[in-house]
């Protein structure tokens, strides 16, 4: 399943995550830049177990340590994958293809939620992506 907000701001994260999480539930969630970080903190602060995974800001999501995890994760532990997809403090973009990718390759093993926040910039982003 996958959600993505069409409201600004925390409040439209913090719905998301309330209405299909519980406390102690294990998040994987993207910290590349400022939204993310703010999004990790409300995550935090909702008492979920938050797995963080960490690039240097400026570069995208590694991508490979989330299809580690999920290759990895036998118990089904994780609940939710949190991504930021246009993190406007940055300027950089993530595939969302591939995320959804390593969860369709891991779908076997794997159920959880697909969370992503698509930042102001969602309509130059998309526009980039599509071909006239």
């Amino acid at each position: 399943m996958a959600w993505s907000s069409f409201d600004v701001g925390t409040g439209a994260w913090e719905s998301a995550l309330t209405n299909t999480e519980s406390p102690g539930d294990r998040i994987v969630s993207f910290l590349i830049g400022q939204f993310g970080l703010l999004w990790i903190d409300q995550q935090k602060r909702l008492n979920f177990n938050v797995d963080v995974v960490e690039s240097e800001w400026g570069q995208g999501a590694n991508l490979d340590i989330l299809e580690s995890k999920l290759a990895s994760d036998r118990a089904h532990t994780i609940k939710a994958i949190c991504i930021v997809h246009n993190e406007t403090a940055t300027g950089v973009t993530n595939n969302l293809v591939k995320v959804r990718s390593h969860l369709g390759e891991h779908s076997i093993y794997f159920s959880s939620l697909f969370f992503n926040d698509r930042g102001h910039n969602y309509n130059e982003a998309l526009l980039k992506n599509l071909s006239f």
